[in-house]
């Protein structure tokens, strides 16, 4: 997905529509974010499942677009190099040599690169987060919405703790301030999230220039509208998919936001067959039954 200033990119599938959508802040000449869908014309999707990917560079650092371009493109390759491994150990190993490409330049570069990441891997049923940084993904569920991503900032744990509310998160002056990301340390503890897609289904990929400007009950009101609207007018999928990613990122400068802007929106409409899934199974009955001999030795 290129980064350009107001790219955009919407792909089809007959279970799947998904677009990327990325505006650059108020006054600014350089957007830090990147949005990213896998090209199946160069990655395995049919067979290994669709991945999604944000990065939201740290402007308070040098190069953050660079930073958050090379964490993407290197999390995508990365996975994909390991199609034959489960998910979750692929998405960790990913997000750990996304975060060593992003710390090897700056090292060669003399300077401090930082960047956050997410990237969401979608196969069957099975969804599979890897998070580093304040970037979030909201599910929308049967008319609810929920956040199923932890901001790494002191803000985000006072939060976690229900000490603060998100309404109380959005307003606060040091939400910002990361306690984890990408390319500032020669290692990396990314959040491996693992969950269950069921179909209807919307999953949104955000950068803080975009939810912080938002309340929750306006981003699920406005997808409930897109949803409402394409079934009163029969619009295809990819094209109100595509739209709503739009009217998302115009709504967050309408409110106010002049951070960079960026949105991966994913409607699952049917859930896409596992195709690797039978395959899986042996091995991992092998792998259980070799813990249980060794443990009973």
């Amino acid at each position: 997905m290129p980064r350009d200033l107001g790219g955009k990119r919407t792909q089809a599938h007959p279970a799947i529509s998904s677009v990327a959508v990325s505006r650059t802040g108020v006054g600014r000449e350089v957007n830090q974010d990147t949005v990213r869908v896998a090209n199946p014309d160069r990655y395995p999707v049919e067979s290994c499942g669709r991945l999604f990917c944000l990065a939201d560079g740290m402007g308070g650092y040098a190069a953050g677009d660079e930073a958050s371009a090379m964490a993407a493109k290197t999390l995508i390759a990365s996975f994909y190099s390991r199609a034959k491994a489960r998910p979750e150990v692929a998405m960790r190993a990913a997000m750990e040599a996304a975060n060593e490409t992003v710390y090897a330049t700056a090292l060669e570069r003399h300077a401090s690169m930082g960047t956050t990441l997410i990237g969401l891997h979608l196969e069957g049923p099975l969804i599979t987060i890897g998070h580093v940084g304040d970037s979030r993904v909201l599910r929308l569920r049967r008319g609810e919405i929920a956040c199923l991503t932890r901001d790494h900032t002191p803000v985000g744990d006072l939060a976690h703790m229900k000490l603060l509310t998100d309404e109380q998160v959005r307003q606060h002056d040091g939400r910002s301030v990361l306690n984890r990301c990408l390319g500032i340390a020669a290692f990396v503890r990314p959040d491996i999230v693992s969950t269950r897609a069921e179909a209807g289904d919307m999953y949104i990929l955000c950068s803080d220039g975009f939810w912080s400007a938002l309340r929750m009950d306006e981003i699920r009101l406005a997808a409930a509208l897109a949803i409402e609207h394409a079934r009163a007018t029969g619009d295809p999928p990819e094209v109100w998919v595509e739209r709503l990613g739009q009217d998302l990122v115009r709504l967050a400068r309408d409110q106010g936001s002049e951070d960079d802007r960026s949105v991966v929106v994913i409607w699952v409409r049917t859930l896409p067959p596992a195709r690797r899934a039978a395959g899986r199974w042996p091995g991992r009955l092998l792998g259980w039954l070799g813990r249980l001999i060794r443990h009973a030795g």
